[in-house]
């Protein structure tokens, strides 16, 4: 089964892209949508998830394809009414370059931590997830 296809049990229902939007304090009549596809997923590997754990942004792999996915959340400015915020979920599966460079930009991140705030351990860890997940994406180039 490929990545990300809509055989996959736990991934084949979000799609190559899925947003949606909640108020940020719903009034009593209003729906609030839950973000289930976000729910399936988990970070990369667990070495990473002290790097994305207070992200609004964030790499997500499915456990059963492997397919990942670049999660978003976010209150966009500007809203009409002042008084009703809206918050947006969105996610969107990558290719697998897609992925190599978030994967990069999280290693790029952790060594910037590192340096500018002293977060060594958490750095180190985040480069041994990133390295994981590298070689892992680098065994799906190779055939068979």
């Amino acid at each position: 089964m490929g990545r990300g296809e809509e055989r996959c049990e736990a991934c084949g229902e979000i799609g190559a892209y899925v947003e949606i939007a909640n108020a940020q304090e719903p009034a009593a009549d209003e729906p609030w949508q839950s973000f289930p596809p976000a729910e399936r997923l988990a970070a990369p590997n667990p070495r990473l998830e002290d790097h994305y754990r207070y992200a609004s942004e964030r790499l997500l792999k499915c456990p059963a394809c492997g397919a990942y996915y670049w999660y978003c959340r976010w209150a966009p400015g500007g809203s009409d009414d002042v008084l009703h915020s809206t918050i947006h979920e969105s996610m969107r599966r990558l290719s697998d370059s897609e992925a190599r460079e978030a994967l990069e930009a999280a290693r790029r991140e952790a060594d910037r931590w590192a340096a500018e705030r002293g977060w060594v351990a958490t750095a180190a860890e985040t480069r041994l997830g990133v390295e994981e997940e590298l070689r892992a994406l680098g065994k799906r180039d190779r055939p068979g």
